[in-house]
Order: C-alpha cells, then structure tokens, then sequence
C-alpha cells in the first residue's frame, strides 16, 4: 500500500514531462515558420507541421525513455515501445 501511494505521481510526472518536451520543441521549430514567411512561402502549413510535428517527435522521445527504463524489468513491454519509437523516428522525416 505504502509503495502504491509513493508511486501515484508517476503518471502526472509523465505526462508533465510530455508536455515539457512538447513546449520545448515546439519553441525550437516555430522559428522556421518565420524564416519561410520572410522567404515569402505560406506560414500555414508549417504552423500545422509545428503542432503536430513537435507533438510526435515528443512521443517518440517519450517512448525510447520509456524502453530505456523498461528494458531490464519488462522486455517485451520495452521491446513494444522500442518499436513504436523507432517506427515514428523512421516515420516523421518523411511526412508520412
């Protein structure tokens, strides 16, 4: 009982921890939206690709920790969110 009380934060800080990474990310890419619209190409789609983008490169980032800690406890857990990271990292360059 004491243990499950002493881990109930850890799902806010998980999810706090996303949230973090994704405002980061966000801060970090949204300047390339201004370079584009001094260019003088449309800033509306890079707007969508800063929310949507920094999102998924915060999940995928998420997940590879999440392996990372899993991997000695739970392998076939980890090895799920080994999968998932490494297929988003494979899949979000491309825009697919």
């Amino acid at each position: 009982r004491q243990e499950s009380e002493m881990m109930r934060p850890r799902a806010y800080l998980t999810v706090g921890g996303l949230l973090a990474m994704y405002i980061g990310l966000s801060c970090m890419i949204y300047p390339l939206c201004d370079v584009l619209d001094v260019v003088g190409l449309p800033a509306a789609p890079c707007l969508i690709l800063v929310i949507f983008g920094s999102f998924f490169i915060a999940f995928c980032v998420a997940t590879f920790w999440m392996f990372v800690c899993w991997s000695c406890t739970r392998p076939w857990a980890a090895l799920v969110f080994l999968i998932i990271s490494l297929s988003g990292g494979v899949l979000l360059p491309t825009g697919n």
